[in-house]
């Protein structure tokens, strides 16, 4: 890839923001949240869990029906490593914490 067409790289001015929030507290549904990062992709309804202590953020799915008849979900979007999955829950969990910080929870 030429650099001239190479798209910039993020800098720690760039962070993921978090908007839209919808509290729901149901189990460990907090809430949902859409969630812009800096390549200027929107994760519309990102879930905020937490229980036992623990918080994470997960990504809509799509719920379809087994031959038995139950309900299962099988994800939208997915991530190529385990790496990539914990950056993008940990900038995500930071965004929806500004957001409930500065009252965008409200």
């Amino acid at each position: 890839m030429s650099a001239a067409i190479r798209p910039p790289l993020a800098t720690t001015a760039q962070k993921f923001t978090a908007s839209n929030w919808k509290h729901i507290g149901k189990n460990s549904l907090v809430g949902s949240a859409d969630i812009t990062t800096p390549a200027g992709m929107i994760y519309r309804g990102v879930m905020l869990h937490q229980r036992d202590g623990k918080r994470w953020t997960q990504i809509p799915s799509k719920e379809w029906l087994k031959p038995d008849g139950t309900k299962a979900y099988v994800p939208i979007i997915e991530f190529v490593t385990v790496e990539k999955w914990q950056a993008f829950n940990a900038a995500s969990l930071r965004a929806i914490d500004e957001l409930l910080a500065e009252g965008g929870g409200a």
